[in-house]
């Protein structure tokens, strides 16, 4: 079995390397030998499979892979109303839809039918570098945000380099963009929807937004804009140190929960290791309502959340070392995490087999079904790909115990960045390939994927 290893992984372009986070058809299982669920006790056994879950059910309907010569990312996956699959990312050295990318980084936005055929895709992006970490949809439009360097179409340039909110509409005409930061390096790693129809989004900011106050060397940042593009109110925190938003989500009645990872220590908690997870729920009017900060003695990363219909949230990441007491199986193992409403620990798990793991993307389904996309360098559900890192998608039920696994890949590396619920149940998943994936060809260093499972 192999390493995962961090060196050769894909490179966010021109993000500080302190914040780079983060197919045919293989058997899904259900209770995987290789992976190892270690609860708050710390038991250290297989978890119970429990009853059949709807992804054991399912079949790969379509996989794609796509690029240019250089390197492409699908960072984020979302379904329109109808069911269309919406893939967002970046690309750089030309991709295969234009002859020659806007500047050394472009972002694209793809959309496919139920078949995996293209309907339309956009690239976008200033002559600098830009790219998309994050989409959600609404109806048949899609709204993603990520970075850019320079201006946008229509917009002017605040800082070293920007966040930014978009529109695009079901045929792929951009509706608006929304560039906005502080003077320094800024960036956008989430976007999602609230129940009154407005765009959540969260990143960090290195200086300090208009009307905010900056705590130290990065802030996270959260901020609701309407669905013309309008910014409505931010809020940007953090302690003396890096504060990092990677997910946000948000709960009724106009709550919202925020996850990412921090370098020193938020209010009264303490710093604990290195680099700590950090999971805080804001009430309607921006306040804070509650906060934990959690980890060992080295890097603890939230990397995702999702807040569930009765105010509880969801969330996953990655850790080096210790977790609640437990030695990592490998050099890097993920977490899953849920807190009620209050911000009472419901579980916490540990999961990873011998080598590297990492959880990067959750969704949950309605009877509480938990499907996580990451990358390992170890054996979840054999057959393997062959290579130094494969893409997965996980599953747990309402405990958090482990029940089945899907691992694939090239002969080299991948990792699966992004994963989506969709209408009737499907489930989307997308990420990078270095080399070609089972009945696929590869077209660059790197090159973006999306599947589809029915």
């Amino acid at each position: 079995m192999r390493h995962l290893v961090a060196a050769r992984a894909l490179r966010c372009p021109l993000v500080p390397s302190r914040f780079r986070p983060w197919f045919c058809l293989l058997p899904i299982l259900a209770g995987c030998g290789g992976l190892i669920d270690t609860g708050p006790e710390g038991s250290g056994t297989d978890a119970d499979p429990g009853e059949p879950i709807p992804i054991e059910e399912k079949q790969l309907t379509w996989m794609r892979q796509f690029g240019s010569a250089g390197q492409d990312k699908a960072s984020a996956v979302t379904f329109s109303a109808s069911g269309s699959v919406l893939l967002a990312g970046w690309t750089s050295l030309g991709p295969q839809d234009t002859s020659a990318t806007l500047g050394k980084t472009d972002s694209f936005v793809r959309r496919y039918d139920e078949n995996g055929e293209v309907e339309w895709a956009r690239q976008f992006g200033t002559t600098d570098s830009d790219g998309v970490y994050a989409a959600v949809g609404r109806d048949e439009d899609v709204f993603v945000a990520g970075y850019c360097r320079g201006a946008l179409p229509g917009q002017k340039s605040v800082g070293d380099s920007d966040a930014y909110v978009s529109r695009l509409l079901e045929d792929g005409t951009v509706a608006w963009m929304r560039q906005f930061g502080s003077s320094g390096y800024d960036v956008a790693y989430s976007i999602a929807k609230d129940e009154a129809g407005a765009l959540l989004v969260a990143g960090y900011v290195e200086l300090a937004l208009p009307s905010q106050t900056s705590a130290g060397k990065e802030d996270a940042f959260w901020a609701k804009f309407d669905e013309s593009g309008n910014l409505l109110f931010a809020r940007q925190f953090g302690g003396l140190g890096s504060d990092i938003a990677f997910s946000a989500c948000s709960h009724a009645g106009g709550e919202v929960t925020v996850v990412g990872s921090t370098t020193g220590a938020l209010g009264s908690e303490p710093h604990l290791g290195k680099e700590d997870g950090f999971v805080r729920r804001f009430d309607a009017s921006g306040s804070l309502a509650w906060s934990h900060q959690f980890g060992g003695a080295s890097k603890d990363v939230v990397t995702s959340a999702a807040c569930l219909d009765d105010g509880s949230v969801v969330v996953s990441g990655y850790f080096y070392g210790t977790f609640d007491g437990t030695e990592a199986s490998g050099s890097y193992d993920g977490f899953l995490r849920k807190y009620d409403a209050q911000g009472y620990l419901v579980y916490s798990r540990v999961m990873g087999t011998e080598l590297s793991d990492y959880f990067y993307a959750l969704s949950v389904d309605a009877e509480g079904h938990t499907f996580i996309a990451g990358a390992t360098g170890g054996e979840l559900a054999p057959p393997t790909g062959g290579g130094d890192s494969d893409s997965f998608v996980l599953t747990v039920d309402d405990a958090g115990r482990h029940l089945a696994a899907w691992q694939f890949g090239s002969r080299e590396l991948g990792e699966a960045r992004a994963v989506a619920l969709g209408p009737g149940g499907r489930l989307a998943v997308a990420g990078y390939t270095q080399g070609a994936l089972p009945g696929q060809m590869a077209s660059g260093a790197m090159d973006a994927y999306a599947g589809l499972l029915d």
